[in-house]
Order: C-alpha cells, then structure tokens, then sequence
C-alpha cells in the first residue's frame, strides 16, 4: 500500500506541476499586453492622388502616389499595394 500510496502523491504532484506550468505560460503572454498601453488609430487619406507614367497594356510603369494625412501626428508607416 505504501508504494501505491507514493505513486499517487508522485502522479498528483506531476499534474500540479504541469498545471502551473501552463498557468505561468499564459500569464506570461498576457502580462505584456496589460502593461503596455500602446493604442493604434487610423483615419481615412481623403485627399490622395496617384499618377501612372504609361496607360499601356504590359508596360513598364512607374506610379507617384501622394497623400495628405488626417491628422498632424507622426505617420510610422503606410503601406501600398499595387
């Protein structure tokens, strides 16, 4: 009875462990995004325009886009598809 009694303790203290290994993993992702407060905003680009150096089928193009940005914040990145 004594060693069905300390694999059980053994089995009981495996599961504790893997419980709060598990615990800690998912504090320690959401710790960070608690902490830091960094909020991102976006406004809509009204006053844009883009310009195309040749209208023909299968040329080479070079495109000029400019914008006026919503807002006078600084601007950290923008991205374009084409």
């Amino acid at each position: 009875m004594g060693k069905e009694y300390s694999a059980g303790i053994h089995g009981g203290l495996q599961r504790i462990s893997r419980l709060l290994a598990v615990i800690l993993l998912l504090v320690s992702f959401t710790v960070p995004d608690l902490i830091i407060n960094e909020t991102a905003s976006a406004a809509q680009i009204t006053n844009r325009s883009l310009t195309i150096t040749s209208a023909q089928a299968s040329a080479s193009s070079n495109y000029t886009f400019s914008f006026i940005p919503a807002t006078t914040t600084a601007i950290v990145s923008v991205k374009v598809l084409s």
